[in-house]
């Protein structure tokens, strides 16, 4: 069964790093620009496995697509993993309040992305 991953970053560069570390280890990867464009999916009827957001992005931030997501009914209980960066306390207590499910700090290794999603979802094809 194929796992499919939401990646939503307001940052190309960023979102094609993920898309190539989580395609060359088995997953589908979907992506969008910000926080609007992936409710706008979710809401269109696209169904991740999990949602890897950034927390700082125009129109819709991290934090409200999370409080968005947890506010639906098909996808309250995906897991979403935001994108923090280490001086950043503050705001992983704001996105654990609101929903996250754990974060990964920027700049971040391929391996350690792929640990953390298989944590959640288990491996591709499984």
């Amino acid at each position: 069964m194929d796992k499919r991953v939401l990646v939503v970053d307001d940052a190309p560069s960023i979102r094609m790093l993920v898309r190539f570390s989580l395609t060359k280890a088995g997953y589908l990867v979907d992506e969008a620009c910000d926080g609007k464009e992936a409710l706008e999916k979710l809401v269109s009827g696209l169904h991740p496995d999990l949602v890897l957001t950034d927390f700082h992005m125009p129109r819709m931030d991290g934090l409200e697509l999370i409080r968005e997501i947890r506010a639906q009914g098909n996808s309250r209980f995906v897991p979403v993993v935001l994108f923090t960066s280490p001086q950043e306390p503050e705001k992983r207590r704001e996105a654990r309040e609101a929903g996250a499910s754990a974060w990964i700090e920027k700049p971040f290794k391929p391996d350690a992305l792929q640990r953390l999603i298989r944590r959640f979802i288990g491996s591709p094809g499984v």
